[in-house]
């Protein structure tokens, strides 16, 4: 363990000299703190839902499924680690850029560091259009997107000193093996995909027995919700991605704004404790998956 943190430590702190003192450190700071940008939640949420309203159903629920089960594993994994932040490490020297806002590192204090959720998460996401859109006309600049994207945001999270190098390279690797087995998956059993749904999120629930963190349970309650979601969407709703690119506009930006208005608004009223984190992210994944699908089929928009 101390080799793999001395290694850690060399290469975390070649990166973090680029910071200085003044104008270029100050841009070094908000260009990671956009790369970081990529991998938060708000952004992959959004991702997902505009390609399975808009773009293309089958991608975005297998989508959906890669997402859940990269993050499901990823808080397993943290939740039977528990290695320490960089930050948290008293015999770990490292510069922590706190910040909060589109990007938080504050509140990560009570979170654990191993593998790297941010480095999974842009991962999956970017894997998983990747295999969906391959042999099609933008599967190679999903390819690139991958290249790109998934070592950027890797080096912020090292750079903001919230994650070992060690914990980045095993989220990426993490993140884009595992759209590969779930869209096989996925494909191989399409005619009985949510038995598959369903088995993935009873083994996400082992998350349970390692004393889940706050992250853990909310993407349970999000798993639970899609899944009633899909089940009724598949049996009452039937909906196409289908229109005009007005009206898929329309239908994205209300359904946004829906989101944010469920995931702040309810924040706010229900009491800061873990049921009503899960049922927080419950209603979020119901609603994606089905009752904004029955919606914009309703009134056609």
């Amino acid at each position: 363990m101390e080799f793999i943190y001395s290694i850690d430590g060399f290469l975390q702190s070649a990166l973090q000299s680029l910071h200085t003192d003044g104008f270029f450190g100050k841009l070094w700071d908000s260009f990671f703190m956009a790369c970081t940008l990529l991998g938060e939640e708000v952004v992959f949420i959004f991702a997902v839902l505009y390609i399975y309203w808009c773009y293309n159903k089958r991608l975005g629920e297998s989508m959906m499924l890669s997402l859940y089960s990269s993050a499901a594993l990823n808080g397993i994994i943290k939740d039977l680690v528990r290695r320490p932040r960089p930050f948290a490490n008293g015999n770990y020297s490292v510069r922590y850029v706190e910040t909060q806002g589109l990007v938080d590192t504050v509140s990560l204090k009570e979170s654990y560091s191993f593998p790297s959720g941010h480095s999974m998460n842009v991962a999956s996401m970017t894997s998983a259009i990747a295999i969906g859109e391959k042999g099609k006309k933008h599967g190679r600049a999903w390819l690139l997107v991958c290249l790109v994207c998934i070592p950027l945001v890797m080096l912020s999270r090292v750079y903001l000193g919230v994650h070992y190098p060690t914990d980045t390279l095993m989220g990426a690797a993490l993140g884009v093996a595992i759209p590969f087995f779930i869209i096989y998956a996925y494909d191989k059993f399409y005619e009985k995909r949510y038995y598959l749904f369903a088995v993935v999120f009873l083994v996400s629930l082992s998350a349970l027995f390692f004393e889940p963190t706050a992250d853990t349970i909310k993407t349970l309650g999000m798993g639970a919700g899609a899944l009633i979601g899909f089940l009724i969407e598949s049996r009452f709703i039937k909906f196409d991605v289908n229109g005009t690119v007005f009206k898929k506009f329309l239908r994205l930006l209300i359904g946004a704004a829906a989101v944010l208005v469920i995931k702040s608004g309810l924040k706010a009223v229900f009491p800061d404790e873990a049921f009503f984190w899960a049922l927080r992210y419950f209603i979020i994944g119901l609603f994606g998956t089905a009752v904004y699908p029955y919606v914009f089929t309703k009134y056609k928009f």
